[in-house]
C-alpha cells in the first residue's frame, strides 16, 4: 500500500507544536488550539491514515450533521483522490468511506449519539469539543472504544468556556494533564497559541477580549455568571443623541406579552446608538406599533423591525402574524427583517458583547443612560447555573437584551446578505399552493386562516402589496 508522506500530502507549514501532536504515541489525546490553527487539517489526515494503516472502524465527530458535511466531507474527499486505488466506496448519503482494506470511516455527530453506540471502534477524533453535548465521550465514544485492542482517540477543539460542552472538554484537558506529568504515556495534553496572524487581527476587530482570548489565543478564560461581562460605564452615551432623520430608525423586538420590548437605534459610523427603549405590559404588536408611531413617527423615512425567527409563527391577534403585522404598518414606512432560524443563545450574547467591546478595545454599541430596563438587563442578566442558557427567574429581566441582541445580530447578517431575510415571492407562492391544494386552510405568514374568510383575503392583500420583495 502506498501512502503519501505527511509533507507531501498536501501543502502544509506546520508548526512545532502540530509535530509534536502527529509525532504522539499516546492512544488519548486532548488538544487546546486556536481557530485557524491547522489542528482539523492535522486531524484529517490522521484518521484517513490509520484508517489505511490498520482494518477497523473509524469515526470523525463534530457537534451536528451539518457540520459533518460541510466541514468535513468535502476536504475528505479531497484528500482521498491521490489514494483512489485504495478507497472502495465514498457515499454522501451515509457520510462514510469504505476501504478497500475493509477499514470504514463515517462522519458522525454528537446529537446522534446512537449511530456510536453498539458498535466497535478502532480510532476516534471528536472535533469542536467545547460544543459537543456533555457526556458524549465517556456515555457513548469510551464504550465503543473499550471493545477494541489498543483503540485510540484524540479530543479537539477551541477553549469556549460558555460553550455547551466547555467545562466537560477543559475538565478532561486538565485530567489528560495530569495524567500525562505522572508519565502515563497513554495520554497526552497538547496545547498551541499558533494561528494566522491576519485571522487574529481581523478577530482582534471583531470579538470582545474574552473571545478574543480563547478563539484567537488558544487559552480558557475564567467563567463568570455574569452574561454581558463587557458592559461597562463607557458604553453610555454621555451626551443626548438626536436622530439622524437621514439613516433608518432600527427597532429590536422581543414579543412577549409581559413585557414586550423594544430597543430603539440607529447604527451611524459603524457603531450602533441605542437611545431609546419601550416597555409594554399585557400587549401585543399592534399597541406596540401604535405606540412606536406616536414616539418616533417623522424622525426618519425609513424604519427596519428586527426580531427573532418565532415572530413568523406568533399571533398577535387571531388573524395575523407579528411580521405580517409590521408589514402592513401604513403610518410609518417599515420594514421586518429576521431569520430563518434563531443563533443560538451563546452565539447571540457573545456578539452582543463583541459591540460593547472588541478585544481591543474598540466600542461599537452607544447606549442612552435613559434606557434604563436594557441598562439593568446588561448588569444583571446571569447564567442558568449549570446551563449555557440565560437565568430567566426574573421575569422583569432578559427581555430587553434579547430585544437588542436580536437587533444587532440580524442587522449584521443582513448587512453582509447572510441568513436573515424577508418574505419571498416563493414563499408567498407556496402558501397558496398549499391552500388550493389542501382546500381549507392556507397558511400565510405562518398563520393558518380558513379559507374564503375575510381574514385570508386580508392576508392576500397584506402580503401581496406589502411583503412581496424579488426571489434571490
Amino acid at each position: 500500500m502506498n501512502t503519501p508522506d505527511f509533507k507531501d500530502w498536501l501543502p502544509l507549514d506546520y508548526v512545532p507544536q502540530q509535530a509534536e501532536l502527529w509525532n504522539t504515541n499516546a492512544r488519548f489525546v486532548c488538544v487546546v488550539a486556536p481557530r485557524q490553527s491547522g489542528k482539523s487539517l492535522l486531524c484529517f489526515r490522521k484518521i484517513i491514515l490509520a484508517a489505511l494503516q490498520r482494518k477497523g472502524r473509524y469515526i470523525y465527530v463534530l457537534p451536528t450533521v451539518n457540520q459533518a458535511r460541510k466541514v468535513c466531507w468535502d476536504r475528505m474527499v479531497e484528500m482521498l483522490k491521490p489514494l483512489t486505488s485504495e478507497v472502495y466506496a465514498a457515499r454522501k448519503s451515509e457520510l462514510a468511506f469504505y476501504f478497500k482494506n475493509g477499514s470504514i470511516l463515517t462522519l458522525e455527530s454528537g446529537e446522534r449519539r446512537e449511530r456510536i453506540e453498539g458498535i466497535s471502534i478502532t480510532g476516534a477524533i471528536i472535533d469542536e469539543c467545547s460544543d459537543q453535548l456533555p457526556g458524549l465521550y465517556e456515555l457513548s465514544v469510551l464504550p465503543a472504544l473499550s471493545q477494541v485492542n489498543n483503540s485510540w482517540c484524540w479530543r479537539v477543539g477551541v477553549p469556549k468556556s460558555n460553550g455547551v460542552g466547555g467545562q466537560d472538554f477543559k475538565e478532561a484537558c486538565e485530567k489528560y494533564r495530569l495524567l500525562s506529568e505522572c508519565g502515563d504515556g497513554q495520554f497526552a495534553y497538547i496545547h498551541w497559541s499558533y494561528a494566522n496572524k491576519d485571522f487574529r487581527e481581523i478577530m482582534r476587530t471583531t470579538l470582545d477580549k474574552k473571545g478574543f482570548r480563547e478563539q484567537a489565543l488558544g487559552k480558557w478564560s475564567t467563567y463568570t455568571g455574569g452574561c454581558y461581562y463587557a458592559f461597562a460605564d463607557d458604553n453610555l452615551m454621555t451626551e443626548e443623541y438626536k436622530a439622524d432623520p437621514t439613516l433608518p430608525i432600527l427597532f429590536g423586538f422581543d414579543f412577549n406579552v409581559d413585557w414586550y420590548s423594544v430597543v430603539v437605534a440607529q447604527y451611524k459610523a459603524g457603531v450602533f446608538h441605542v437611545f431609546d427603549e419601550v416597555r409594554l405590559s399585557n400587549a401585543n404588536t399592534r399597541t406596540a406599533l401604535d405606540t412606536l408611531v406616536a414616539r418616533f413617527g417623522g424622525m426618519s423615512k425609513r424604519y427596519i423591525a428586527y426580531g427573532d425567527a418565532a415572530g413568523r409563527q406568533r399571533q398577535t391577534s387571531a388573524d395575523i402574524s407579528d411580521y405580517i403585522a409590521i408589514e402592513a404598518e401604513k403610518r410609518i414606512p417599515m420594514k421586518a427583517i429576521f431569520p430563518r432560524s434563531n443563533p443560538s443563545v451563546v452565539y447571540r450574547i457573545e456578539r452582543v458583547n463583541s459591540f460593547l467591546r472588541t478585544a481591543d478595545g474598540y466600542i461599537r454599541l452607544l447606549i442612552a443612560p435613559k434606557c434604563k430596563y436594557l441598562i439593568k438587563d446588561l448588569f444583571s442578566v446571569t447564567w442558568k447555573e449549570g446551563e449555557r442558557t440565560q437565568d430567566k427567574k426574573n421575569p422583569e429581566l432578559t427581555h430587553m437584551s434579547d430585544a437588542l441582541g436580536y437587533l444587532l445580530v440580524s442587522h449584521e447578517d443582513h448587512e453582509g446578505k447572510n441568513r436573515v431575510i424577508v418574505m419571498r415571492d416563493q414563499e408567498i407562492d407556496h402558501a397558496v399552493a398549499v391552500h388550493r391544494e389542501r382546500g381549507g386552510f392556507a397558511a400565510f405568514g405562518q398563520v393558518a386562516v380558513p379559507s374564503g374568510s375575510t381574514t385570508e383575503k386580508m392576508c392576500q392583500r397584506t402580503l401581496s402589496r406589502t411583503v412581496r420583495v424579488p426571489n434571490p
